[in-house]
């Protein structure tokens, strides 16, 4: 009776101390359809200027990143973002990667039910996430700036995401070699 206990006890501090996130590797061979799925529970701190640091709210967010590539066309990235508001955030988020601010707007065809966004994440800038140190996001909850920090293991977890959709997607369409054009 001891050892299931004992047990139980290590499995929930091993699943306790993952807190930067889990990739998820889906393979749908019937549909042709590889994703990489990764989750993260990051927090968010109101930065309303009128407020005391101090007394400033943290929203608890989760954001997915999904990877969907189909066979023999270009790999797609998302980033959902959702969070327990009664107002939907912008269309436009703000990324800054090591200081520098890049604007990312929502998808058009994303879902937009309250509490949720989806955001395309341009294939240019996936290399340039991947080399970066600080990476932070920024959007408008309403009239409320909400700023999402992320931390060094956080950080670590999209590093390492992003490295294996650039290799499933090189994988999938292998880059133009140097001198020749791409039909």
């Amino acid at each position: 009776m001891r050892n299931p206990i004992i047990i139980l006890v290590f499995a929930i501090f091993l699943t306790s101390c993952i807190s930067g996130g889990r990739i998820v590797e889906i393979n749908d061979s019937t549909k042709g359809i590889e994703s990489l799925k990764l989750i993260q529970n990051v927090s968010g701190i109101s930065i309303d200027k009128t407020i005391n640091v101090s007394d400033r709210i943290n929203h608890p967010i989760s954001t997915t990143h999904l990877l969907e590539i189909k066979k023999g066309e270009k790999a797609s990235l998302l980033l959902d973002i959702q969070m327990q508001s009664s107002n939907n955030p912008d269309s436009l988020m703000l990324m800054y990667l090591d200081g520098e601010k890049i604007e990312i707007t929502a998808s058009k065809d994303g879902a937009t039910h309250i509490k949720l966004r989806q955001f395309v994440v341009p294939e240019n800038l996936w290399i340039s996430i991947a080399n970066t140190e600080k990476i932070q996001y920024r959007f408008n909850l309403g009239k409320e700036e909400i700023e999402v920090k992320l931390n060094k293991k956080e950080t670590g977890k999209l590093k390492e995401f992003l490295l294996k959709a650039i290799q499933l997607r090189d994988d999938n369409l292998p880059p133009v070699p140097e001198g020749l054009k791409k039909l």
